[in-house]
């Protein structure tokens, strides 16, 4: 594991991820909550899991909860770059 440090407050640009879900949860397009959330993680709206591979961080999985049918949707990897696939229903 790589030493962390958190002393610069910027930690794998965490700001500017939550800037970039808050704008698009304030400017919803679509009436489908799991449709919109994919949208998100998959970077339809700004900067989302676009880590320079300098970094040496990447993402392992990514995840969408329909509390309502109960249902898990996980994408492996980048989901800009992979589908989200329905795991449990």
């Amino acid at each position: 594991m790589w030493q962390h440090n958190a002393g610069s407050r910027n930690i794998y640009f965490s700001e500017i991820w939550y800037q970039t879900v808050y704008d698009a949860l304030k400017n919803v397009d679509d009436h489908d909550e799991v449709k919109h959330s994919i949208s998100i993680f998959s970077s339809k709206y700004g900067f989302i899991y676009q880590y320079d591979k300098k970094l040496n961080f990447y993402t392992i999985y990514s995840s969408v909860f329909n509390i309502f049918n109960n249902k898990i949707y996980i994408a492996e990897g980048n989901p800009k770059k992979s589908q989200f696939q329905d795991e449990i229903s």
